[in-house]
């Protein structure tokens, strides 16, 4: 935990280690989580429609374990918002794009972890 997800666009050009380095040592020192506990995964969306059909669709989904001050998570949203609007934006300048970031909490005792060895 956490666990981040970006959905996005099949249409849409997008690198997925750079980003994911960047993310996952901002949210470990704003957030003070080790950096070896958080885990990114892209899910490449094939079909979607969005507003009028005239845009694509990117989105950074964080799932954490709840508790976390308000406002420490409403800068880092906000931050977040600008690193993966750059990074979309970087890669497919003249494509029309919604992003959106957004932090789930999820209750500590609903969260069950187990580490399997091999």
């Amino acid at each position: 935990m956490p666990f981040i997800t970006i959905e996005i666009d099949d249409a849409l050009q997008f690198s997925l280690q750079p980003f994911a380095r960047q993310v996952h040592e901002y949210i470990s020192s704003s957030l003070d989580i080790p950096i070896d506990k958080l885990k990114t995964k892209v899910e490449r969306i094939k079909e979607a429609y969005v507003g009028e059909g005239d845009a694509l669709y990117a989105r950074l989904k964080i799932e954490l374990k709840a508790g976390r001050d308000m406002l420490l998570l409403q800068s880092v949203v906000s931050e977040l918002l600008e690193k993966f609007s750059l990074a979309i934006k970087s890669q497919n300048p003249k494509v029309a794009c919604r992003i959106t970031v957004e932090f789930r909490e999820i209750h500590p005792d609903l969260i069950v972890a187990q580490a399997v060895a091999s």
